[in-house]
């Protein structure tokens, strides 16, 4: 009753209110594909209460840094190379004032996760962890691009509505997939110290290239840059062990196993 009737009760109780009404929405789809994921995809050891951190941290706290930041030189200039006619020059800003920045903010909260937790966290379970905060950042978003910038990038109603459901659909399950790849890489540099500083560059880099070609080239190539994205984060998780695996038999990480520091091995999922 509750999912089938809320969307007409923000209708009833909110029509005077649009922007109240748009939040809502933004909170009711967001919740659906959190539902989705905790039934999907949440470890034994995942928390409703991390996951309501992550959701809530990134979309209140994580996005006010994120307006901060780009207050502060130089993110204007490289800001303006993204609307570059010069394809190379508008990947470049993309990257360095979209897509980095971006995915850094959806990943602060994961990192308040790693640091303040009293047991390393599973990849598989920041990776659940990054899903949610994904979402928190893509109704943030979603609900600002409804207010004005859909505006200006539709030609007329049809676009205009069409783009608003990208807002509430598509798009934040997007950014979910962005950070959810994150949080598998932020938790193996958990479990695999010696790794940690590349690891971590990993989960910033990956994520933020799916995110700047798809913003970059738009289209069928965003769709093709999103799908590759999902299945890459698939094969992380169904691949889980093996990776785990190949990194624990390295030989860079053998010093940590005769200090008696070996990484644990945990079940898949």
């Amino acid at each position: 009753m509750v999912i089938g009737l809320f969307p007409l009760c923000a209708h009833d109780f909110l029509i005077n209110e649009p922007r109240l009404a748009y939040w809502a929405l933004a909170f009711y789809f967001s919740a659906i594909w959190g539902l989705y994921f905790y039934g999907e995809f949440a470890p034994p050891n995942a928390t409703k209460r991390n996951a309501l951190i992550c959701f809530f941290g990134t979309g209140i706290f994580s996005i006010a840094i994120l307006l901060f930041a780009y207050s502060i030189p130089p993110f204007n200039f490289l800001f303006s190379l993204a609307h570059s006619d010069a394809l190379p020059i508008k990947f470049f800003g993309t990257l360095t004032s979209v897509a980095i920045p971006e995915e850094i903010c959806k990943a602060l909260v994961l990192f308040l996760l790693i640091y303040t937790s009293k047991e390393k966290l599973h990849p598989n379970t920041l990776l659940f962890y990054g899903l949610i905060s994904g979402l928190g950042f893509g109704i943030y978003e979603g609900v600002d691009y409804q207010m004005g910038r859909n505006f200006k990038y539709a030609d007329n109603t049809s676009q205009y509505y069409l783009l608003n459901m990208l807002r509430l659909t598509s798009i934040p399950f997007g950014h979910a997939i962005y950070t959810g790849i994150a949080g598998y890489f932020l938790g193996l540099s958990c479990i695999y110290p010696s790794r940690k500083h590349g690891l971590i560059f990993i989960a910033i880099l990956l994520p933020s290239l799916f995110h700047t070609f798809g913003n970059t080239m738009g289209g069928y190539f965003m769709l093709g840059s999103d799908a590759l994205a999902v299945l890459t984060l698939m094969v992380y998780m169904s691949k889980s062990q093996e990776f785990e695996k190949a990194l624990c038999e390295d030989k860079s990480l053998s010093k940590d196993s005769s200090n008696g520091d070996a990484s644990p091995q945990y079940p898949n999922g």
